[in-house]
């Protein structure tokens, strides 16, 4: 989320530009866990603290608790995992936001947490047991191992 520095005057007790800020802070921390934060210059006459937060929820109680002083940011991090039907199946989800059946039988789901999408992500490209599968994910440990065992 951005919250603009108009927000200040809310923080009518702050009685400085810093205190302002770090109360400004305070309150975005107050509805999650904050990924990264930091002051952008819009123009010579605005600048917004810029919050990335790891869940969608917190983004939106932050928008609601500023109103008009805040706007929705880029949204960084993904939140969707593609998946075949059989690990969709087998798997346990948390933090679901939502799920969409794709054509040839495969899985599209959104989580509120771009860190729990990462870890099930990971999760998909290193649990295929196809080598021709994971010969497109070098990254994947498991790769590795299907690779020594074959030769």
């Amino acid at each position: 989320v951005n919250v603009r520095l108009a927000a200040a005057a809310m923080y009518g007790a702050a009685s400085t530009e810093a205190m302002c800020l770090l109360a400004i802070r305070r309150d975005l921390e107050s509805f999650g866990e904050v990924a990264r934060a930091g002051m952008t210059k819009i123009n010579d006459w605005q600048q917004v603290v810029q919050t990335v937060y790891y869940d969608v929820r917190s983004a939106k109680a932050a928008k609601e608790y500023f109103g008009d002083f805040c706007d929705y940011g880029l949204v960084e991090g993904s939140l969707t995992v593609s998946m075949p039907k059989s690990m969709f199946q087998n798997l346990e989800f948390s933090e679901v936001a939502n799920t969409i059946a794709k054509e040839g039988g495969g899985f599209e789901v959104e989580f509120f947490d771009t860190r729990v999408a990462a870890q099930v992500a990971e999760a998909v490209a290193c649990a295929s047991p196809s080598l021709d599968a994971l010969a497109a994910i070098s990254t994947c440990d498991s790769f590795r191992a299907v690779v020594d065992d074959d030769q």
